[in-house]
């Protein structure tokens, strides 16, 4: 019996077969899921670029996927110079085209008012390389050498004002008058008519709700004509205030956004 004891401790165990260490870096099968996952975020943000979005939505959008996925943008300082000044120049190419976009989209809002309105004798609207103007004769909105607003002028400041609502751009307000002297108690020169018949237009613009850090009021006097003072047709297009965007402006706000 122990000689049997004997022979069954002398028997050894089999030793178990050692693990093999893990192979080093990711698994095979990420990089396959990688390329998966960027040729996905490629073809939804093509997608939605297809269509007309709305900037902010647009903006939260890419946020979103670059927060989901672990993107990082490359800042300018990680390229090289020529790198750089290619992305500028495609960048201001680009703002340029949707600046323009959005200044023939208020030269057309402003028309399609004209037009409906029955102003066109009245209100001007051009379009040229500085921005959008909208230029109100004098007769629709003030009485000879005043700057009190008449119920007429109101009625299309109020429709003007809905226009100016939908664009959230700075604006300038500019008083022009003709040249016939004006030497009264209240305004001692054309100075002072224009720039208060501005700020008169200024101030309703705020009651319709206008934001009023958009908005500046100058007044030009008699400076800026856009026709001769010889004749009294021309006098009569150079009283005027006009409502501008500027095209430099419009471009500064799109970038802060």
């Amino acid at each position: 019996m122990a000689e049997e004891n004997e022979e069954v401790s002398a028997v050894s165990e089999p030793e178990e077969p050692e693990e093999e260490p893990p192979p080093e870096g990711a698994p095979a099968w990420m990089a396959t899921y990688g390329d998966m996952v960027t040729l996905l975020f490629a073809f939804f943000v093509l997608l939605f670029a297809m269509g007309s979005p709305d900037k902010i939505k647009f903006d939260e959008l890419m946020d979103s996927l670059k927060d989901a996925m672990g993107v990082t943008v490359i800042p300018l300082s990680g390229m090289v110079e020529s790198d750089k000044e290619v992305i500028k120049e495609k960048s201001a190419r680009l703002l340029s085209n949707v600046v323009k976009k959005q200044t023939n989209e208020i030269e057309s809002e402003f028309k399609d008012l004209v037009t409906f309105s029955k102003l066109k004798d009245k209100v001007k609207v051009t379009q040229n390389k500085s921005g959008v103007t909208i230029a109100i004769s004098d007769v629709l909105l003030f009485s000879a050498g005043e700057a009190k607003m008449q119920r007429k002028g109101l009625k299309v400041l109020r429709d003007v004002a809905k226009v100016l609502k939908k664009f959230k751009y700075p604006i300038l307000i500019i008083g022009h008058t003709d040249n016939t002297p004006i030497r009264t108690r209240k305004y001692p020169s054309n100075w002072e008519l224009s720039m208060v018949r501005a700020c008169e237009i200024t101030r309703f613009l705020h009651k319709q709700r206008i934001r009023p850090e958009l908005t500046q009021a100058v007044g030009y006097a008699e400076f800026q004509p856009i026709a001769s003072n010889s004749t009294p047709r021309g006098r009569a297009q150079n009283r005027r205030v006009e409502i501008k965007y500027e095209r430099q402006k419009i471009a500064e706000a799109m970038a802060r956004q």
